[in-house]
């Protein structure tokens, strides 16, 4: 009726089984270049932008604007003050201190600010690295960018207070 199946040979079940090897192998492989290369990378940048929100903004501030690395490794945030006729809407120092201890940075006074918003006032900010601290294991620092005369025109010169925030590699 039906004829014999034939025996297989024992070359065919040895290249059956290196060709399976080879095939679980090769997917491990890609797994674990997938995860490592393009999921992780992109779920720990999820989690910077959620540290990001959580830190909110500066008191009297607005979003200035938000960037993200290429690699996938640091988050990058301005923040920005306008200050009419050079007077601003709140204490500069106060407001960024509490920012920067609600986010996370310990130790932060206001006198420290207050001497780093001096420094930028007078010398360009030459003597003010900013704030660097831990938070959820990434790296944040905080720190002023520049305060810049703005001209407005008709004689009147108002101020803009840029300040920025990255969050770079996890510990």
């Amino acid at each position: 009726m039906y004829p014999a199946p034939r025996k297989r040979s024992g070359a065919s079940k040895v290249l059956a089984a290196v060709l399976s090897l080879v095939v679980l192998l090769v997917l491990c492989c890609c797994g674990a270049f997938t995860y490592n290369g393009w999921y992780q990378p992109r779920e720990r940048m999820e989690q910077r932008r959620q540290l990001h929100e959580s830190m909110g903004v500066p008191s009297g501030f607005n979003r200035n604007g938000v960037s993200e690395s290429l690699d996938n490794e640091t988050l990058y945030a301005t923040y920005l003050l306008n200050c009419e006729n050079g007077v601003c809407p709140v204490n500069l120092a106060e407001s960024l201190q509490g920012w920067l201890v609600d986010g996370g940075a310990a130790g932060v006074t206001v006198r420290d600010v207050a001497d780093c918003v001096d420094d930028h006032m007078r010398w360009g900010g030459q003597a003010c690295d900013g704030w660097t601290w831990q938070r959820n294991g990434f790296e944040v620092t905080g720190r002023i960018v520049n305060i810049l005369p703005a001209y407005r025109g008709s004689g009147r010169t108002d101020k803009e207070v840029i300040v920025a925030l990255r969050i770079g590699h996890q510990e």
